[in-house]
């Protein structure tokens, strides 16, 4: 494609408003939650993602907020214990001074607590990913609860603002129990 002098305007009023745009971290943002993430909401959700060898699946918790709002988060993942088999937790990789952890000391309790932080705004909505082997059929019981959330200022997010999970959704957002 040839820019010419006179698509120069229109380019760069493209780059801009794609640049301005308020849309949230996650590739999918779920229908019902749309609306509250506009008015300042942080949630967090579980995402079942890829099925994997003997019947392992993969989980992902992802931290939801529109674009800027959020630069630290951390909660708590829960799960009645002995009920699932979880097989590895895996936290996004660092960059850009953005640091996600993950504490696995109290997974024999049913806790998994995790955090993350970012200097400017979070670069991914995903703040760790979980390996569960199966125990016999239909989606693991599985509660995400946010204890506080943080704006790129250092402002924390009032209590009301912030929002867990006890449903299991597909890629799409999608509820799936």
């Amino acid at each position: 494609m040839r820019i010419t002098h006179s698509t120069l305007p229109l380019v760069a009023a493209l780059l801009a408003a794609a640049a301005c745009a308020d849309e949230p971290m996650a590739p999918a943002v779920p229908a019902d939650l749309g609306a509250s993430l506009n008015s300042g909401t942080v949630a967090a959700v579980i995402e079942q993602g890829e099925l994997l060898p003997e019947g392992k699946v993969r989980y992902r918790v992802r931290v939801l907020a529109k674009k800027g709002e959020v630069a630290s988060y951390q909660g708590l993942l829960s799960f009645e214990p002995g009920a699932v088999a979880i097989e590895s937790i895996t936290a996004p990789e660092a960059a850009d001074g953005e640091v996600h952890l993950v504490n696995r000391e109290q997974l024999a309790e049913g806790k998994i607590r995790f955090a993350g932080y970012a200097p400017e705004e979070l670069g991914t909505s995903e703040a760790f990913s979980f390996v569960v082997a199966s125990r016999g059929a239909g989606l693991p019981e599985l509660a995400v609860s946010l204890d506080v959330a943080g704006t790129p200022d250092g402002v924390t997010k009032p209590a009301s603002q912030l929002r867990g999970a006890r449903e299991i959704r597909d890629r799409n957002g999608n509820v799936l129990r």
